[in-house]
């Protein structure tokens, strides 16, 4: 740990980077908490990310070794320590979380929490999560583990456009099915949130590649090759900043040995219309079979960090997924990511600079590199 000094020195690299900068009271502020309360690894997990949201990802490095020094008694530490350990890609400190007792955040059809012992002999168990529709499917990882941990009747709540494809893909495991979670007319003994997974299984199961239904079939390949895009977000407190402007990726629709094929849904879904090399499904996209279906018959997907992204590194194909900057701490800050082996991360440089990833697209697509990801087999049970 820092020494004394080592710790001023830090608080004055803080002040001094953002001086004159937009972020320069909220720092300032953090600082001075910081100051107060030496010991509380809150206060220096706070400023770390702070720095990391104004652009400093070594002032970030810094204030999470100072606080990861520290001691960690309340609830608020450990729960930061977990986020700030999965920035860095140890998902182990997730398996230190508490089982919820709270009632208030209980699902209305469940009766109560699943305390991890009490035997669940003659009951269901719903897992809940209210994330979106990213979160439910890359908590999917955990099924196979989990069906083999808990000998009882597991219903897992999905937003509904994902039940059809849940049922596809775990109909060999019988006692296991999906729920729309926005339905009421049901009832389930015990919950289970799905962030407690890597507790009960472990920090990150093996990967198992999942199935489209109904992979689209395409004419005979003449070109170099067929890759889909997603380039906004639709829903999130931070949607925009993780759309990408489709003119910033306007110069690689031009590319001759590539066809691009929109995977995009929503508002901006037309605006894929304005360039004429740009393919549009030929049905419309109404649920995230459908989107498998097309990312299945393509050779990649470049998308955002939305759930195209979590879609198409669970089905294994080769995906570029572009980042804004900060990102979110599941993509930490390599250019890889064990949620997902055939995936590679393209990050901006700068907050909102998205015209930086550039250069690392085009990088990719010279280099051919959705025939350079990891072969990876779906696993037969």
């Amino acid at each position: 740990m820092m020494t004394h000094n080592g710790v001023d020195t830090y608080f004055d690299a803080c002040r001094i980077t953002f001086r004159d900068r937009p972020e320069t009271h909220r720092i300032d502020l953090y600082v001075a908490h910081a100051e107060r309360a030496r010991e509380d690894p809150v206060h220096f997990y706070r400023l770390a990310n702070a720095c990391l949201d104004g652009g400093s990802i070594a002032l970030w490095h810094q204030g999470v070794s100072l606080a990861l020094g520290r001691l960690h008694e309340t609830t608020r530490s450990r729960d930061a320590r977990r986020e700030a350990l999965g920035r860095l890609g140890d998902w182990s400190a997730w398996q230190d979380r508490g089982w919820p007792t709270d009632p208030t955040d209980l699902p209305a059809v469940v009766d109560r929490w699943w305390d991890g012992a009490e035997d669940l002999s003659g009951k269901t168990v719903l897992v809940s999560d209210l994330g979106g529709h990213g979160d439910a499917i890359r908590w999917l990882r955990f099924a196979e583990a989990l069906y083999d941990s808990v000998l009882a009747p597991i219903v897992w709540a999905v937003p509904g456009s994902l039940v059809e494809l849940f049922d596809y893909n775990f109909r060999h495991l019988p006692r296991m099915q999906a729920w729309d979670r926005d339905r009421t007319n049901a009832h389930f003994d015990r919950a289970l949130h799905a962030q407690l997974l890597p507790r009960l299984i472990g920090p990150l199961p093996p990967f198992v590649r999942r199935s489209a239904p109904s992979p689209l079939t395409l004419p005979q390949q003449t070109i170099g090759a067929r890759l889909g895009l997603a380039w906004a977000c639709g829903n999130g407190l931070d949607h925009l900043e993780r759309s990408v402007p489709l003119r910033v990726l306007m110069p690689f629709l031009w590319q001759p040995d590539i066809e691009f094929y929109s995977l995009q849904v929503g508002e901006v879904a037309h605006e894929a219309s304005i360039y004429p090399r740009f393919h549009m499904p030929d049905s419309p996209i109404e649920s995230f079979t459908d989107t498998a279906n097309v990312i299945a018959g393509l050779d990649g997907v470049i998308t955002v960090d939305t759930a195209v992204a979590h879609l198409a590194g669970s089905l294994g194909v080769p995906t570029l997924t572009l980042l804004p900057f900060p990102s979110d701490i599941l993509w930490g800050f390599a250019d890889t990511t064990p949620w997902y082996p055939t995936m590679r991360l393209i990050r901006q440089r700068a907050p909102s600079d998205w015209l930086s990833i550039q250069p690392q697209v085009q990088q990719a697509l010279e280099s051919r590199w959705w025939l350079q990801s990891t072969n990876v087999h779906p696993v037969h049970r």
